[in-house]
């Protein structure tokens, strides 16, 4: 006799239910993986998506792009040592030496506030 209207026999799982492979793609894939990689405390969830896509760039050698990402985090976390840190180092490596005193002063006080309190 058929199954009652609604239920399914077992080990079939409904279609939609069914996970479809060829609808994951490699970037959601990746960004699930990043989605799991720390970025710095105190950062929204979109900054920290920012800082993650610093990090990446960065890593891919593509420091134009990386400073893209890694900009408008300078000002908004003067107290971020990791974000302060990154702007100090790329941004002399990309010859913004304004920023690069601003973010490496900030990043050299930081550092000095951490050692102290250690």
């Amino acid at each position: 006799a058929p199954a009652p209207q609604g239920l399914q026999s077992r080990g079939t799982a409904p279609p939609a239910a069914r996970p479809n492979p060829s609808a994951i793609s490699p970037a959601h894939v990746a960004e699930q993986a990043n989605a799991a990689e720390s970025a710095p405390g105190g950062l929204t969830a979109a900054d920290a998506a920012a800082y993650r896509a610093y990090e990446r760039a960065f890593a891919e050698d593509d420091a134009a792009t990386a400073w893209q990402y890694l900009r408008p985090l300078v000002d908004r976390y003067p107290s971020s040592t990791e974000v302060q840190h990154g702007a100090c180092s790329l941004s002399m490596q990309l010859g913004d030496m304004a920023t690069a005193q601003l973010a490496c002063t900030r990043y050299q006080k930081l550092q000095q506030t951490t050692s102290s309190t250690r």
